[in-house]
Order: structure tokens, then sequence, then C-alpha cells
């Protein structure tokens, strides 16, 4: 975690490189945790290279990383699917990983936004419990159902 960017100041793709790993995966489009990665190394190990921000790295880990784990053992990652309790932007061209509480509350599960000023914005998500999916291109509106996932 920390070590993957994404620009001239990136070295570890070289460096897995240099070590005839293969990337699979480069960048997402999504924010937080953009520069994100995957590569396996010669002899068959994976690598998942995680962003240096903090709410970069939480996203990443907690969507990609332990569902690869849990299923790697054979255990299921089951989507819970809350009621989002605000309007929420959405980007033209990003998947929003929203931080929010979760609270059960008038007989279903409801999801309050933590928004972020950027994603190395800790405070911005204090009293969160997870994140919500937000696809681009999508108008959230209070009230509707999004796949919710906890932090790790």
């Amino acid at each position: 975690a920390g070590g993957i960017a994404l620009g001239e100041r990136d070295f570890l793709p070289q460096a897995l490189n240099d070590l005839g790993a293969m990337p699979i995966l480069r960048g997402v489009a999504q924010r937080p945790g953009k520069p994100f990665g995957f590569w396996q190394m010669p002899d068959g190990p994976l690598v998942f290279t995680l962003p240096g921000n903090p709410m970069s790295v939480a996203v990443t880990f907690s969507r990609y990383v332990a569902p690869f784990l849990r299923a790697w053992q054979g255990q299921d990652t089951p989507a819970e699917i809350v009621r989002i309790a605000a309007d929420c932007p959405s980007h033209e061209r990003l998947t929003q990983f929203l931080p929010v509480e979760r609270q059960s509350r008038d007989g279903g599960l409801h999801a309050v936004p933590r928004p972020l000023q950027n994603s190395g914005d800790l405070a911005g998500a204090f009293g969160s419990t997870g994140f919500v999916e937000i696809p681009p291109h999508t108008t959230v509106a209070r009230g509707d159902r999004l796949c919710y996932y906890p932090w790790l």
C-alpha cells in the first residue's frame, strides 16, 4: 500500500517490470483510488498495488483486495443494498466511492453520506462505516438503492 501513483514519480511499475511481473490491471476509472493495479509475478504470486492516499488505500483494499482474498479462501462476499439518505453528485467518467454511515432505521438499511474533499481527507470520512458505489453518468437521489461495502 502506498506505492502506486499515476505519473512520472511512479517507480513501482518499473520495479515490478524489472522483476518480470506482468501487469494485469493498471489504473481504474474511479475516485478515490484511480492508480490501483494488479500484477502477476513470473513464478505465480499476485501483487496488488494500492495508492498512497489514505482513503484510496481504504477503498481499493475493501473493494478489491479483501473480496479477492475471501474468494480465494472459498468465502462469499454478499452485496448489501442500502438506501441513500441524500442526493449525491455523480462523475461524468469515473465511478465514485462515497463514504457513508450505514444505519438501520424505518425497517431498512440507510446510508448517510460523509463526502470527502479529496482522497487524503480522513476527517471527512469520520463516522463512516463503509462506502457506496456510484457508477459514472448516474443521477443518485435520496432513497435510491446502492451497493454498500463495509470498511475492513
